[in-house]
């Protein structure tokens, strides 16, 4: 056990794809031999959104009124508080994004290091660069965002003792399977392949209506990251289909992206064969071992073409699992903390 630096992780205020990553890390610090704790910042947030929403109802004030700004604030200072409890060397923030500044200054005048571990580049980077104004040091998953405020670059990584190759039951098993939130760019993407005689499977939070050509092949979950794991060893296709939208209804989209989301490593971990929707660091790291696309047309050829080609598949898939293992969050983590003891 390694005792000389105390770590404590914090969950981002989002229970979605960023909490996995959360876990991953906080995992990874602890088999490292780090004495981690953790605070679940969603569950913090969560208990203060209901902490103001009742306080206007049992006030008898049909008016009272807060912000999400009185919330943020709360919820922040509250993992403060927490925090000191603990006692760490350092704080692991993972986004880091949604945190009140008066959060930063207190752990800065407590004399706790702040790092943080970006999830939501290049989405949200003008929160990310403001954090990273007033944090110790600050990682970016973004290629981009790295190449434009010099910001360190750590790519995203995977749990690898959730993702790994299994033999899954037969309920699990499927053409293609697609794991990920409900942004509108994706729905578009599926809506326009021919899915007749394919066993479609994906889950998320979409908006697809009853009479919608996928509507038959949808499940509304949010699925935990070891069930993902079996869909992903008992799909002959794992899609992994990136994100524009800055928000959920795509009001707002990114010009470009060049990195990878933990999808592509969880589905290369599990030894899943893979079409991706084309990023610059796709083939970058995964060679030519993994099919991509640029349109719906590219995407229903490729599926028509691998489907019935099981042996090359499969042989795809173990060559993946053999790359994904040096991007795991445990070596991911040996970065940070290298980094956090050349600047301790």
């Amino acid at each position: 056990m390694n005792e000389k630096i105390r770590l404590c992780t914090l969950a981002p205020w989002h229970p979605t794809g960023n909490h996995d990553v959360f876990v991953g890390f906080t995992k990874a610090f602890r088999l490292l031999g780090y004495h981690t704790d953790a605070i679940l910042g969603h569950v913090t947030y969560r208990d203060w959104c209901e902490f103001y929403k009742i306080s206007g109802i049992t006030s008898g004030l049909p008016a009272y009124n807060f912000t999400q700004e009185d919330i943020v604030k709360s919820a922040s200072l509250n993992c403060v508080i927490k925090s000191m409890g603990f006692s760490p060397d350092v704080m692991v923030i993972i986004d880091g994004t949604s945190i009140h500044k008066d959060a930063w200054m207190w752990w800065r005048r407590l004399g706790i290091p702040t790092f943080v571990i970006s999830t939501e580049c290049p989405y949200q980077d003008n929160f990310v660069t403001h954090a990273a104004e007033i944090a110790t040091y600050t990682f970016v998953n973004e290629l981009i965002t790295h190449e434009r405020t010099g910001l360190e670059y750590l790519p995203m990584g995977y749990d690898s003792e959730a993702h790994h190759p299994m033999i899954v039951g037969s309920s699990f098993r499927h053409d293609v399977v697609f794991v990920g939130s409900g942004f509108p760019e994706r729905v578009k993407v599926m809506s326009a392949v021919d899915w007749e005689g394919i066993d479609l499977q994906f889950y998320g939070q979409y908006n697809i209506p009853d009479d919608s050509k996928l509507a038959p092949y949808y499940t509304s979950a949010m699925i935990p990251n070891a069930q993902t794991a079996i869909l992903y060893n008992g799909a002959k296709i794992c899609l992994n289909l990136n994100r524009t939208s800055i928000d959920k209804v795509g009001s707002a989209r990114i010009v470009e992206s060049k990195s990878l989301s933990p999808r592509a490593y969880e589905i290369a971990a599990c030894g899943g064969f893979m079409i991706s929707e084309y990023r610059y660091e796709i083939h970058n790291t995964f060679g030519d071992l993994v099919p991509t696309f640029t349109d719906p047309r590219e995407l229903n050829e490729l599926i028509h073409y691998w489907l019935p080609r099981d042996k090359e598949r499969r042989e795809i898939g173990d060559e993946l699992a053999k790359i994904a293992k040096k991007h795991s969050y445990i070596n991911r983590a040996k970065i940070v903390m290298k980094r956090i003891r050349e600047l301790l």
